[in-house]
Protein backbone atom coordinates (compact mmCIF):
# COMPACT_ATOMS: atom_id res chain seq x y z
CA UNK A 1 0.00 0.00 0.00
CA UNK A 2 3.18 2.43 1.02
CA UNK A 3 4.68 1.74 -2.48
CA UNK A 4 1.65 2.02 -4.67
CA UNK A 5 0.68 6.12 -2.72
CA UNK A 6 4.70 6.46 -2.91
CA UNK A 7 5.04 5.63 -6.61
CA UNK A 8 1.77 7.90 -7.14
CA UNK A 9 3.16 10.74 -5.62
CA UNK A 10 6.04 10.57 -7.93
CA UNK A 11 4.15 10.00 -11.00
CA UNK A 12 2.26 13.36 -9.66
CA UNK A 13 5.43 15.26 -9.34
CA UNK A 14 7.24 14.05 -12.32
CA UNK A 15 3.88 14.99 -14.69
CA UNK A 16 3.83 18.57 -12.76
CA UNK A 17 7.26 19.18 -13.36
CA UNK A 18 7.02 17.96 -17.05
CA UNK A 19 4.22 20.72 -17.73
CA UNK A 20 5.83 23.77 -15.71
CA UNK A 21 9.19 23.22 -18.26
CA UNK A 22 6.50 22.67 -21.90
CA UNK A 23 4.24 25.81 -20.40
CA UNK A 24 7.81 27.88 -19.91
CA UNK A 25 8.73 26.95 -23.89
CA UNK A 26 5.44 27.34 -25.14
CA UNK A 27 4.91 30.77 -24.08
CA UNK A 28 8.15 31.99 -24.59
CA UNK A 29 8.27 30.78 -28.25
CA UNK A 30 4.18 32.39 -28.56
CA UNK A 31 6.35 35.83 -26.98
CA UNK A 32 9.04 35.77 -29.89
CA UNK A 33 6.23 35.87 -32.51
CA UNK A 34 4.44 38.60 -31.00
CA UNK A 35 5.99 42.35 -31.73
CA UNK A 36 8.24 43.41 -29.29
CA UNK A 37 6.91 45.51 -26.21
CA UNK A 38 8.08 49.38 -26.98
CA UNK A 39 9.36 49.85 -23.71
CA UNK A 40 12.91 47.87 -24.16
CA UNK A 41 14.36 50.75 -26.16
CA UNK A 42 14.18 53.35 -28.95
CA UNK A 43 16.95 51.04 -30.58
CA UNK A 44 15.65 47.87 -29.99
CA UNK A 45 15.77 45.84 -33.16
CA UNK A 46 14.92 42.44 -34.24
CA UNK A 47 15.75 40.09 -36.68
CA UNK A 48 13.48 36.78 -38.46
CA UNK A 49 15.45 33.54 -37.56
CA UNK A 50 14.13 30.93 -39.71
CA UNK A 51 15.28 26.55 -39.72
CA UNK A 52 17.00 25.43 -43.02
CA UNK A 53 13.38 24.67 -44.77
CA UNK A 54 11.97 28.05 -44.40
CA UNK A 55 9.77 30.02 -47.15
CA UNK A 56 12.27 32.07 -49.75
CA UNK A 57 10.28 35.12 -48.11
CA UNK A 58 11.90 34.77 -45.08
CA UNK A 59 15.29 33.95 -46.51
CA UNK A 60 15.29 37.45 -48.19
CA UNK A 61 15.46 38.78 -44.56
CA UNK A 62 18.44 36.52 -43.69
CA UNK A 63 21.01 38.71 -41.76
CA UNK A 64 18.82 41.97 -41.65
CA UNK A 65 17.65 43.84 -38.42
CA UNK A 66 14.69 46.05 -38.51
CA UNK A 67 13.51 48.58 -35.95
CA UNK A 68 11.08 46.22 -33.35
CA UNK A 69 8.01 49.12 -34.22
CA UNK A 70 9.25 48.75 -37.94
CA UNK A 71 9.63 45.00 -38.22
CA UNK A 72 7.20 42.75 -40.10
CA UNK A 73 4.75 40.33 -39.04
CA UNK A 74 5.01 36.94 -39.01
CA UNK A 75 4.57 34.84 -40.75
CA UNK A 76 5.61 36.86 -43.63
CA UNK A 77 3.25 37.86 -47.07
CA UNK A 78 4.42 35.25 -49.36
CA UNK A 79 5.12 32.43 -46.52
CA UNK A 80 4.67 29.63 -48.26
CA UNK A 81 4.66 27.18 -45.19
CA UNK A 82 2.15 24.97 -43.64
CA UNK A 83 3.50 25.87 -40.40
CA UNK A 84 5.53 29.20 -39.55
CA UNK A 85 8.77 28.28 -37.51
CA UNK A 86 10.19 31.59 -37.93
CA UNK A 87 10.77 33.95 -35.14
CA UNK A 88 12.04 37.03 -33.89
CA UNK A 89 15.88 37.13 -32.28
CA UNK A 90 16.31 40.59 -29.93
CA UNK A 91 18.83 43.01 -29.94
CA UNK A 92 19.40 45.92 -27.70
CA UNK A 93 20.99 48.29 -30.87
CA UNK A 94 19.94 47.56 -35.15
CA UNK A 95 23.76 48.11 -35.83
CA UNK A 96 25.34 45.58 -35.29
CA UNK A 97 29.65 45.22 -35.36
CA UNK A 98 31.69 46.83 -33.64
CA UNK A 99 31.17 50.39 -32.08
CA UNK A 100 33.64 53.54 -32.70
CA UNK A 101 32.35 55.47 -30.15
CA UNK A 102 34.70 55.93 -27.37
CA UNK A 103 32.99 55.29 -24.50
CA UNK A 104 35.38 58.17 -22.41
CA UNK A 105 34.12 60.83 -24.73
CA UNK A 106 32.24 63.19 -22.76
CA UNK A 107 30.03 64.47 -25.87
CA UNK A 108 28.66 60.78 -26.57
CA UNK A 109 31.89 59.83 -29.06
CA UNK A 110 31.58 62.91 -31.07
CA UNK A 111 35.71 63.42 -31.16
CA UNK A 112 37.22 60.26 -32.07
CA UNK A 113 37.39 56.27 -31.27
CA UNK A 114 39.24 56.36 -28.36
CA UNK A 115 41.12 53.55 -30.37
CA UNK A 116 44.49 55.55 -30.42
CA UNK A 117 46.62 55.29 -27.14
CA UNK A 118 49.13 58.07 -27.93
CA UNK A 119 49.31 61.71 -30.63
CA UNK A 120 49.91 60.70 -34.08
CA UNK A 121 49.76 64.07 -35.58
CA UNK A 122 53.22 65.29 -36.78
CA UNK A 123 52.70 68.62 -37.34
CA UNK A 124 52.55 71.15 -33.89
CA UNK A 125 48.73 73.60 -33.27
CA UNK A 126 47.79 76.66 -34.80
CA UNK A 127 48.26 78.46 -31.81
CA UNK A 128 51.93 80.30 -31.25
CA UNK A 129 52.25 78.66 -28.25
CA UNK A 130 51.66 75.17 -29.23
Amino acid sequence: MIKVLLFAVIAALLIWIYLRLNQGRSSRAADDRKLPAPDRGAYHAVAIRFPEHACAAAKRHAGERFLASESPDLPLEGCDASKCECYFAHYDDRRSGYDRRSPYDPVLGSSGTGLHEIERRQSGGRRKDD
